[in-house]
C-alpha cells in the first residue's frame, strides 16, 4: 500500500523559516513551488540552491510521513477488530427493545437509572400534598367551630377555603351548620 500518494497534506514549520530567510523571494518562491512537486511526485528537480534550502525540508517531511504511516496501520488494525459498538439510534425499529431495563455503552451502569435530585424532591413534595390533602375536613371543622363570630365565619369561608373546599358537601355541612347556630 503506497500511503504517500494517499496523504491529503504535508506540514511545514515555523522553524523552516530561519534557515530560509536569507533567500530572495523569487527562490522563495520557487522552492515553495519545489515542496509541492516532492510532495505530489515524490521527486526534487530544482537549482542546486533550491536543492540546498529543501534538505531543511525533506527530513522532516520524511518523519512525518513514516508517523502518519504507522497512524493509518493502527487505524488498519483496528478496523479489523471490529470497530466501535453501534450507537443505539443507528438499530432499526424491529431491533429496539420496548422498555430498556438496563443503560447502554459502559460497564458497571445501574439496570435501572437513579432518580436525580429534582425527582427525589418531586416524590417529597407529592407525599406532603398527600398528607396535606388527608386531612382538609378535619382542618375544616377546626377552623369552622373556633370561628366565635358569623362575620369571621363568612371571612374564613370566602378568603381562606378553596373552591375545592368549598365544593365538598361534608365542609359545606359543617359551614352551613355553624352559620345556622350564629343566626339561632
Amino acid at each position: 500500500m503506497d500511503v504517500k500518494s494517499e496523504r491529503p497534506s504535508f506540514l511545514i514549520y515555523k522553524s523552516f523559516f530561519e534557515p530560509i530567510k536569507i533567500l530572495s523571494y523569487e527562490n522563495k518562491g520557487k522552492l515553495f513551488e519545489a515542496i509541492f512537486e516532492y510532495q505530489i511526485n515524490g521527486k526534487l528537480e530544482a537549482e542546486p540552491q533550491i536543492q540546498m534550502a529543501f534538505a531543511f525540508f525533506k527530513n522532516q517531511f520524511e518523519l512525518d510521513q513514516k508517523k502518519w504511516g504507522k497512524k493509518i496501520v493502527a487505524q488498519i488494525d483496528n478496523g479489523k477488530k471490529g470497530g466501535r459498538p453501534r450507537n443505539f439510534s443507528e438499530i432499526t425499529l424491529d431491533e429496539k427493545p420496548k422498555k430498556p431495563n438496563q443503560t447502554h455503552g459502559f460497564f458497571k451502569n445501574p439496570t435501572k437509572p437513579k432518580k436525580g435530585v429534582k425527582g427525589k424532591e418531586k416524590e417529597k413534595e407529592k407525599v406532603n400534598i398527600d398528607i396535606k390533602m388527608a386531612t382538609p375536613r378535619r382542618f375544616a371543622k377546626n377552623e369552622i367551630q373556633n370561628t366565635g363570630k358569623k362575620e369571621d365565619l363568612i371571612d374564613l369561608w370566602e378568603n381562606n377555603f378553596s373552591d375545592a373546599w368549598k365544593q365538598d358537601s361534608k365542609i359545606k355541612g359543617m359551614y352551613e351548620n355553624k352559620l345556622s347556630e350564629f343566626e339561632d
